[in-house]
């Protein structure tokens, strides 16, 4: 509730100045004032303001010169590789670094090879280094690409990167999507403003009612299973905890994504829509191109179809798929519950994958709004058993 209130805090002093001091913000300084204000909704964080820029002047200052301009190939990629192996070194450094420890000490403790004396380092986390290290990598990878026009103003990368309404939880948004919104005049109409203030209450209603209201009955089912008393719960109150969960959990991110959407429609931006009824999915592959879209399509345009997608045969793609999934899954957070909830999704797109192979009738599209209930039932249920993790 913190980081909404801080989105909703930090929107109105944009836009109260976007009116009072039109001549401050105009075209020349709009970029530079709303990258100011993007570390306000995170000023709690103490390293935010370090790891982001330290991402944005790796990127920008130190690669984009030769990663962009050079037409030697090789020289090309190895600026890309360079571009990556950053990006992805601070990511990892703030996220796993304390996971590996923990995980190699235990490790190492239960196969029998004594007490190693590893302390985690206590690294602080950065508020949505998730979201601008992966927008990061994908604008130097468009480039490398040719597929999107890399910017020459600084302000303008650094607000591309670290916009603030989206950190939170999302979209992550591709160069050729964001930087045009970022670089040309914007204006707020009335639609926009009517459009964002649906948003924002449709995304308030969500995390507020929805969410908050859901996660005692949730948390109260999962603490007991944790406290290792879940034969005291009926299953009928177990199953009320597991759909409690779910509802919470697409509540939570889906509403602070259209607060996202909500907020950037004030300021003159569109952003894209995360969240499309994922629990209406008849597959799990229709689940992916309803939830959190933009992580998804990252994954797949960034990491799945490079890996060579699906063609290369069956046990390739079978192999793709469960690589993009469990590195989907680490994404999320750094512990093993996000890995074998990663591995979890990867198995079960892969058993479609054999079930679509074997009779595709069975995952063809629904004939009738009977059929396609009842494959949605099973996909959400499908689903719930993977909120278990």
């Amino acid at each position: 509730m913190l980081r909404l209130s801080a989105l909703l805090v930090g929107s109105a002093l944009l836009l109260c100045s976007e009116i009072k001091y039109p001549q401050l913000i105009g075209s020349l300084y709009r970029a530079e004032f709303t990258t100011a204000l993007s570390a306000f909704p995170r000023n709690w964080t103490a390293y935010i303001v370090p790891a982001v820029t330290l991402v944005v002047s790796l990127a920008y200052t130190a690669f984009q010169p030769w990663l962009f301009a050079r037409r030697e190939q090789t020289r090309r990629v190895a600026y890309l590789v360079i571009s990556l192996t950053a990006n992805l070194g601070i990511f990892g450094y703030f996220k796993y670094c304390d996971f590996f420890i923990t995980s190699f000490r235990d490790f190492v403790s239960t196969i029998g090879w004594g007490n190693v004396n590893l302390l985690p380092l206590g690294i602080l986390l950065p508020a949505g280094i998730s979201f601008y290290t992966f927008q990061s990598m994908s604008y130097a990878i468009d480039i490398y690409r040719r597929e999107a026009e890399p910017t020459e103003d600084f302000m303008d990368f650094a607000l591309f990167v670290c916009f603030f309404p989206h950190l939170v939880a999302g979209p992550i948004m591709r160069a050729h999507t964001l930087l045009p919104q970022v670089t040309e005049p914007r204006r707020v109409t009335r639609n926009g403003w009517e459009d964002g203030l649906y948003l924002v209450l449709l995304g308030m209603f969500k995390k507020v009612v929805i969410a908050d209201n859901l996660a005692p009955m949730a948390n109260a089912v999962f603490n007991q299973y944790a406290a290792g008393q879940g034969g005291e719960i009926s299953g009928a109150a177990t199953m009320m905890g597991v759909y409690a969960f779910a509802l919470q959990i697409y509540g939570d991110f889906s509403g602070y994504s259209s607060v996202a959407r909500g907020i950037s429609k004030w300021l003159g931006f569109e952003l894209a829509i995360n969240f499309r009824l994922p629990y209406f999915a008849v597959s799990p592959s229709d689940f992916w191109q309803r939830w959190h879209i933009s992580l998804s399509s990252w994954l797949r345009d960034y990491l799945y179809i490079p890996l060579g997608g699906n063609r290369f045969g069956t046990w390739l793609t079978y192999r793709n798929l469960m690589i993009t999934m469990l590195l989907g899954g680490m994404w999320h957070g750094a512990a093993w519950t996000f890995i074998v909830w990663g591995f979890y999704h990867g198995a079960i797109l892969c058993l479609f994958r054999i079930l679509k192979i074997r009779d595709p009738k069975l995952t063809s599209h629904p004939a009738s709004w009977l059929h396609y209930g009842f494959r949605a039932l099973v996909m959400f249920h499908l689903t719930c058993l993977g909120w278990l993790f």
